[in-house]
């Protein structure tokens, strides 16, 4: 009678151990990225916090540091055109 009880005990604790491991999602690095609204914040509060670097931003600090790069990668664009034509940047 005691065999026939642990034997319940182990088919209940393996079933439950199956179910979980296919109801719990794997982590993994191979995932495919779906989010790409590149919003550089902490999940430290609701709806965020602005992160600059290695830093949290400073109150109009994230959107000089977006102006800034925003205008590098226009100058890079320009500079690479110039070149294309012959011309120094």
């Amino acid at each position: 009678m005691v065999k026939l009880q642990y034997m319940g005990l182990l088919a209940i604790v393996i079933s439950s151990i199956l179910a979980l491991s296919v109801t719990l999602p794997a982590a993994s690095a191979l995932i495919q990225r779906d989010n790409f609204d590149d919003s550089h914040t902490t999940t430290r509060f609701l709806g965020g916090i602005k992160v600059c670097g290695e830093h949290i931003c400073k109150p109009g600090e994230s959107n000089k540091m977006l102006k800034a790069l925003n205008d590098a990668q226009h100058a890079a664009a320009k500079c690479r055109e110039a070149l294309k034509a012959g011309k120094k940047c």
